[in-house]
């Protein structure tokens, strides 16, 4: 079972954000392999492109920045290596490659913030919160100095009104963040963690967040044991722990995915997909969001000055593992080609289809009668004329699309393009389509014994279902997590106290007490079927969408 939904539409390369149909969702919690899985933070919207190396470099190609900026991807991620350079007034952050300086680069002020800062001031103003973070910094620092450190996050106090941030507390357990249009990731160099973390006060705001630390798989130098090692090691092995306030993310090269990296990788196939499957899935389910580079393809002569080393060979190469990555729920993805990845994510999600198709299920005839709406416009536009005389709705299709004006609170023109009702060029459109799809199979499925679902059983009269406040589950793991239980893995933690605050019930629930381990509840059994659903939804939702049981429960045993 996967945490990341994989659909046939993307929000985060086309920032759409309305949508009509069944759930638009951040973060989900279901039985994993390891009890119950952590929630998944929901400030990244991947697949999202990471531009790599994204600066000047011997004095050339000072227009990564703009071009990454360009592409106009909803989020983006910006690499920028730090160098620290001493000087007599203490010293300053470069963006640069390599530790030996020449005296061609530039400041990390200068090149990052104030490029970006007319972007970020925008986004404050526009107060759109629902789309930030609009920017994932990405530092790699080539050299780790405290004092390097210590002028980083002095220059990130400067421009915290950007920031994406979280409260500092006297434990590790994950916070919840507060959002920026900028949201800052560094690596797990040598005392960052200390400097970044440790050290600061409980109560301030942390500015920067780390990965999980890189676990050693050889000593050896040997190339192939390297390989072998990396190949071999299973998602277990490669990430023993999950997230923490401060270690938010995980970083891989591919050679954990295919033997030798992009060099020496054979063609794709079925094995090579569950291999990068089962890697990120073992890190959604410990609440990490999860990154892979460098993801090239080039031929002869297509070298704009990147490391040959992340070259698969061809741009077919590349795009085959793009969609792959994209496919596996994959956060950050890293390439030099940022334009290439970005119009090949486009069209990934612009011509990718969901597979099975719609089941008529008689308890919720009003509900299927809009469903065949959708799908009838469907078919028909792609025939109908471009500027066809404005049509009349029959009465039964003007009251199916009333239940869906009425569930998000919208009007018509919210997926349809007003007198031209069968265009189906909007992409809210589509993703109707295939959420009326959805939940035909749901109610005939996993709730076919429920009283099934419903457009306004998620949403509630509004384009983005409610989220369950922070505040309700941070109390149940706090007041009332079980002292026989006082042990147990924070995600562990988080994930039982999401449940049990989305249902507005305790433990005793579905467990026994006495014996937590005990399957013997009925409870227990429906909460197994309903984990179904978490099969269903990659095949008809957004790439983006997230579930979480509050959206239907509300704080209630039973949804409305």
């Amino acid at each position: 079972m996967r945490r990341s939904f994989v659909g046939c539409v993307s929000v985060r390369g086309v920032r759409v954000v309305l949508f009509v149909g069944f759930v638009w969702f951040v973060g989900f919690v279901r039985p994993g392999s390891e009890g119950f899985a952590a929630e998944i933070p929901s400030v990244l919207r991947g697949p999202t492109l990471d531009a790599h190396n994204c600066y000047p470099e011997d004095g050339a190609w000072s227009d990564r920045l703009t071009r990454a900026l360009g592409t106009k991807s909803a989020q983006i991620g910006i690499e920028q290596d730090l160098v620290w350079k001493p000087g007599p007034n203490g010293g300053v952050s470069m963006v640069a490659h390599d530790e030996k300086l020449t005296g061609n680069e530039p400041t990390l002020e200068d090149y990052f913030f104030k490029t970006v800062s007319p972007i970020a001031e925008a986004a404050l103003t526009a107060n759109a919160k629902d789309t930030w973070p609009i920017i994932v910094l990405h530092f790699d620092f080539k050299t780790n100095e405290p004092e390097h450190h210590r002028f980083v996050l002095q220059l990130l106090t400067k421009y915290r009104r950007w920031l994406t941030t979280a409260p500092r507390t006297s434990g590790d357990a994950v916070q919840q963040m507060t959002l920026g249009p900028v949201l800052v990731l560094t690596e797990a160099g040598d005392g960052q963690e200390r400097d970044f973390y440790e050290t600061l006060p409980v109560g301030e705001r942390m500015l920067i967040f780390g990965t999980v630390p890189p676990v050693p798989l050889t000593t050896s130098d040997d190339r192939e044991t390297q390989w072998n090692a990396a190949i071999t090691a299973t998602p277990d092995t490669l990430l023993p722990t999950g997230a923490t306030n401060y270690r938010r993310w995980a970083n891989f090269g591919w050679s954990v995915v295919e033997r030798g990296g992009q060099k020496h990788a054979g063609a794709w196939d079925a094995a090579d997909l569950t291999r990068l499957k089962s890697i990120v899935d073992r890190g959604h389910r410990l609440g990490l969001w999860m990154r892979f580079y460098t993801l090239d393809g080039y031929g002869a002569g297509g070298n704009l000055g990147w490391s040959d080393s992340y070259n698969f060979g061809s741009p077919d190469a590349v795009r085959e593992r793009w969609r792959a990555a994209v496919g596996a729920g994959v956060d950050l993805i890293a390439t030099n080609q940022y334009e290439e990845f970005a119009r090949a994510r486009t069209a990934i999600h612009s011509h990718g289809k969901p597979e099975g198709g719609g089941v008529a299920f008689v308890a919720m005839r009003a509900f299927v009668a809009a469903a065949a709406v959708i799908l009838s416009i469907s078919v028909a536009a792609e025939t109908a004329p471009r500027n066809p005389e404005p049509q009349q709705p029959t009465a039964a299709v003007e009251a199916a699309m009333k239940q869906y004006n009425a569930a998000l609170g919208v009007d018509c023109t919210h997926c349809h393009v007003a007198g031209d009702w069968k265009d189906a060029t909007r992409p809210q459109f589509a993703i109707a389509k295939n959420m009326a799809q959805m939940v035909q199979v749901l109610n005939a499925g996993p709730l076919a014994d429920s009283q099934g679902v419903r457009c306004m059983t998620c949403h509630g009269g509004q384009i983005r279902p409610a989220r369950i406040d922070p505040a309700s589950w941070m109390k149940v793991r706090d007041t009332q997590w079980p002292a026989s239980l006082a042990a147990a893995p924070d995600n562990l933690k988080l994930s039982m106290s999401v449940e049990t605050a989305s249902l507005g019930v305790d433990c005793s629930f579905c467990h026994d007490p006495s014996d937590w381990k005990s399957q013997a509840k009925p409870t227990f059994a429906t909460t197994g079927r309903m984990n179904d659903m978490f099969e269903i939804f990659p095949k008809y939702m957004p790439a983006t969408a997230r579930t979480q049981c509050f959206m239907c429960h509300k704080g209630h045993q039973k949804p409305d």
